[in-house]
């Protein structure tokens, strides 16, 4: 069969998530983190867990392997969980 007459397609399919938390004004936790360099909200792991749908051991097991950090004392990095995730996180302050 002629060359010029095959025809080849390539299909590339993308993903992607996003982790929306409303918060009510005068409750936002955003802390400095030393780490990435910037201000980042900052989540206990309680609120972590809750909001990304994981468990709290197995959030602790990620910080005790160094996957996530934290922005401040026992609070976690919100660009860390992020970046976990691979979730874009947007803040929306009512």
């Amino acid at each position: 069969m002629n060359e010029k007459g095959k025809r080849r397609v390539e299909i590339t399919i993308e993903k992607h998530s996003q982790t929306i938390i409303r918060i009510k004004s005068g409750k936002t936790n955003f802390q400095f983190c030393p780490k990435c360099g910037c201000d980042t909200m900052a989540f206990a792991f309680q609120d972590a867990a809750l909001i990304f749908n994981l468990d709290v051991s197995f959030l602790e097991e990620l910080f005790q392997n160094n996957q996530i950090h934290y922005a401040a004392e026992n609070d976690l990095c919100g660009n860390s969980l992020a970046g976990f995730s691979k979730k874009e996180i947007r803040y929306i302050e009512d």
